[in-house]
């Protein structure tokens, strides 16, 4: 249609069809939050959906990316996921309630509340499926720190770039026209 965006989600294909149907699964739920977030006029839960379903992308980006890591977020798809999404459901629907009474504002608070929790909780679950690659590359760090100093390029103690014949030290006391 002339003038009309529609946004076509890239299916996932990890090799595995049982993850590949979670993470599209996942993902109609991500989009769900995200209709959620446009049918609430909140800026606060606003910005905590937004970090939910930011964290939620990324998440099943590295996923697909490496399906190994499924087991470290299968709570997030089996649980965290789905019970955000039926808060965010029930939320709309106290929402639209004519009148609201105690128990009706009350829920919708304890909801609203609880929201950068969940958020704080999305992100964790992110950052978790990268703490293998933190450690891969602090390994990477040391081992090219130890070759450069058995090659004498760096200064072992203070990491600093040796010049040809010399120690850093040697490199780094001031020129003198006295002696030694």
């Amino acid at each position: 249609f002339p003038g009309r965006e529609v946004e076509v989600q890239e299916r996932v294909q990890t090799g595995d069809a049982d993850l590949d149907a979670d993470i599209a699964e996942g993902k109609e739920r991500l989009n769900r939050l995200h209709a959620a977030n446009e049918a609430i006029p909140n800026p606060e839960i606003s910005r905590n959906l937004e970090r939910m379903t930011g964290a939620g992308d990324q998440i099943f980006k590295e996923l697909a990316r490496d399906p190994k890591k499924v087991t470290l977020v299968r709570r997030f798809m089996n649980y965290y996921l789905p019970t955000s999404e039926k808060l965010m459901d029930q939320y709309q629907i106290l929402m639209s309630a004519t009148a609201k009474g105690e128990n009706i504002r009350s829920a919708m608070q304890r909801i609203e509340s609880s929201l950068g929790m969940i958020a704080d909780a999305f992100e964790k679950c992110l950052d978790n499926l990268y703490a293998d690659q933190e450690m891969d590359i602090d390994a990477e760090i040391q081992v090219m720190k130890t070759m450069l100093t058995s090659d004498r390029l760096i200064d072992d103690a203070t990491g600093d770039i040796l010049k040809a014949g010399g120690s850093a030290e040697a490199q780094h006391k001031p020129f003198s026209m006295g002696n030694p």
